[in-house]
């Protein structure tokens, strides 16, 4: 039996999820929703997520082209739906999004595993 990569894929995450589920942290994902003239507008309600932290120390380049020291990168290890404009609060510090990756399922158009660096 061979399996495609997108199945492969999806498969590898789910064994990660399930062992090493217990080590990822909580936090709260506050999607932008809008502007005003001046300031941003978040969602009304978090959305509460689980994600593994790592600490880092790199320049990211966001995507209005500007460099921005990132101090932290999530691993989010199912499809979620993340942009440059969001905010996380871990611990009742507020992050901001500086860069989002993560391969790409071409069966749902979502990461296999996110990835999102914070900064400033």
């Amino acid at each position: 039996m061979s399996l495609d990569l997108p199945a492969l894929m999806q498969s590898g995450v789910a064994i990660i999820r399930d062992v090493a589920g217990s080590a990822r942290i909580a936090l709260e994902h506050w999607p932008l929703v809008g502007r005003t003239a001046t300031d941003p507008i978040y969602a009304t309600t978090p959305i509460d997520r689980l994600a593994f932290m790592e600490a880092a120390n790199v320049t990211v380049t966001d995507v209005d082209g500007i460099e921005h020291l990132a101090t932290a990168k999530f691993t989010f290890m199912e499809p979620v739906e993340v942009h440059e404009r969001d905010r996380f609060v871990v611990d009742g510090t507020s992050l901001v999004v500086v860069k989002v990756g993560g391969a790409v399922d071409p069966t749902t158009g979502l990461p296999y595993a996110a990835e999102v660096w914070t900064g400033r």
